[in-house]
């Protein structure tokens, strides 16, 4: 299955991402919250929200905003990571992460 992230930074920067997704390895979530847990770490992402609860989509969220609109264009590695990792967490084949409006959507 293909796996499609939409991340818009604003102000017309908006990122189409793509990767493939093994619908068939019982452990890709478990993976996919692994990574996103250390690559929050790994970027030194901050907490979205006020409480400093850090929920799944918050780390989805703060990793687009830590790696920004120049490090997911600029690195193929990473934003193809991110796309496949984002949608294997949260079990959707398309996700949109919107940064300027701080909500992520499937």
């Amino acid at each position: 299955m293909k796996a499609e992230v939409t991340v818009n930074f604003g102000n017309s920067r908006v990122l189409n991402l793509a990767a493939r997704l093994d619908d068939g390895d019982p452990q890709a979530a478990v993976l996919a919250h692994q990574w996103l847990e250390q690559t929050y770490e790994a970027l030194g992402a901050e907490p979205v929200r006020a409480s400093g609860k850090v929920l799944l989509l918050d780390r989805i969220l703060a990793i687009a905003m830590a790696a920004g609109y120049q490090g997911l264009s600029e690195d193929p590695d990473l934003a193809e990571a991110y796309a496949r990792h984002t949608a294997a967490a949260v079990g959707r084949a398309r996700v949109i992460v919107d940064v300027a409006g701080l909500t992520v959507g499937y």
